[in-house]
């Protein structure tokens, strides 16, 4: 069964795993910054290195799909951020 899970989460300025509730296996993520001044950046880690993939404005929101497997993860800018996402179960 596919399922979506909606939620607002704040987004501190150090590495922050996206929570993604009971979905089990990601696929389309759709977030929205909702902070009015700062970016905030998502992406993975390789090698304990943390690769932004998509940065968002603020005010701004996009929708993209997620490798299966991977945990994604978020950084603000200068202060924390909330955003607000859907994540859909692929």
């Amino acid at each position: 069964t596919q399922g979506v899970f909606t939620d607002t989460q704040s987004i501190a300025t150090t590495d922050t795993a996206v929570t993604i509730g009971s979905i089990s296996t990601l696929g389309l993520v759709v977030i929205k910054n909702l902070d009015t001044a700062n970016f905030v950046d998502f992406g993975s880690y390789v090698g304990g290195t943390f690769y932004p993939l998509v940065r968002l404005k603020f005010s701004e929101q996009f929708a993209f799909r997620v490798q299966p497997g991977l945990t994604l993860y978020a950084k603000a800018d200068t202060a924390a951020v909330k955003i607000q996402k859907w994540i859909y179960e692929a």
